[in-house]
């Protein structure tokens, strides 16, 4: 925390302190200082990243989400100024999830579809793309719509396969055994 009291020190170095590891109480307290020097700066992608970061600790370490909505509503404030479209994709993520906890499964899915038509094509999108898909399909297999399901299961698969990556079959996978399970 005292590094980023330093005047010397761009913002840019301050804000890559927000990677260390630092427990969750921590990070959030650091990114809430770093929040007012990421005001000064023109790139409000900062911002985004960082309110979101907080609410999302916040959210994990069981405080209460009605009390850390407003961060949310903060970083919703600068989508349009900000310029790195997988941070506005990860707010609406986020977003999305908050509804989805209020039991709110239209609205968690209007955020959800933002999330991925913002990330896509996006470096980096496919996991928070693929996140997104995860919720919208449980959905379907809640309500047993195994149209809908197949769907959002085949834009899973093309994705996991562009990724590659371990963490995008490991997300798939429960849904798409889930469905032909069914």
């Amino acid at each position: 925390i005292q590094k980023i009291e330093q005047k010397d020190i761009y913002f840019v170095d301050k804000y890559a302190l927000s990677y260390k590891h630092l427990n969750g109480e921590e990070q959030i307290a650091l990114n809430k200082r770093l929040i007012a020097y990421a005001k000064e700066e023109t790139e409000k992608s900062y911002l985004i990243d960082l309110y979101n970061g907080v609410y999302v600790l916040s959210d994990a370490l069981g405080e209460k989400q009605s009390d850390n909505k407003l961060y949310l509503d903060s970083a919703f404030l600068y989508v349009n100024e900000a310029s790195n479209k997988l941070s506005i994709g990860k707010l609406y993520y986020t977003i999305g999830n908050y509804y989805w906890d209020q039991k709110e499964e239209e609205l968690s899915h209007q955020f959800y579809r933002k999330s991925l038509a913002v990330c896509d094509g996006e470096r980096g999108g496919e996991l928070v793309m693929l996140n997104a898909l995860y919720r919208i399909a449980i959905s379907y297999l809640w309500r047993q719509d195994a149209v809908s399901l197949k769907q959002c299961i085949d834009e899973m698969l093309d994705l996991a396969h562009k990724e590659k990556g371990p963490e995008a079959y490991i997300t798939s996978f429960p849904v798409v055994s889930a469905y032909y399970r069914t």
